[in-house]
């Protein structure tokens, strides 16, 4: 029963979401600049391994197609940006760079699909042991929309809250006053 509902569910959230898009006319959202910045290893200790920013034209809502298990550590996570098209040959030559590139412990590339809508997909693979990601909006000083996705180093995040945890409670022990009767 459960695998049924769930695939009815992602059925109708297919079809409201292309009634959506497609309600909204042939309208098209150009992704205007990428930024990226990595170099960070796991080795070295740096908390965020990579950085990368999206401006587009207008204001985009991206939606999580599915995060899925690929192997026992890896995670893959694609993220649809409906209607977004490249126009630029300087953002298509960095989307190329970027899906050649290696990285430590992740993965980004990107396609241009028509289905479940038209638009650009990005596909993030992960060691969850290793990394985490999360994104963010932001706007641009040209006041373009965008999004900011952070890769973090997941064992130096996981050193620095055991750390931070530990040094709270030998803080909270130090400003107790004892009662001296």
């Amino acid at each position: 029963m459960k695998p049924s509902f769930l695939l009815c569910a992602r059925l109708f959230g297919i079809i409201f979401l292309t009634e959506t898009v497609l309600g909204n006319g042939s309208k098209k959202i150009v992704l205007k600049s990428i930024q990226y910045h990595a170099g960070a290893t796991q080795e070295s200790a740096n908390l965020e391994l990579g950085t990368m920013v999206l401006f587009f034209s207008e204001p985009v809502v991206p939606i999580v197609l599915h995060k899925k298990n690929v192997s026992n550590k890896s995670i893959e996570q694609r993220i649809m940006f409906p209607q977004v098209i490249l126009s630029d040959d300087h953002v298509k030559s960095m989307i190329e760079s970027l899906n050649n590139k290696k990285t430590d412990g992740y993965t980004i590339s990107f396609a241009q699909v028509r289905l479940p809508v038209p638009g650009l997909e990005l596909v993030i693979t992960y060691d969850q042991q290793q990394v985490f990601h999360h994104y963010e909006t932001t706007v641009s000083s040209a006041a373009l929309p965008g999004y900011i996705f952070r890769f973090i180093n997941q064992v130096c995040y996981n050193d620095l809250v055991k750390k931070c945890q530990e040094k709270r409670i030998t803080h909270t022990a130090w400003q107790k006053k004892s009662l001296v009767l």
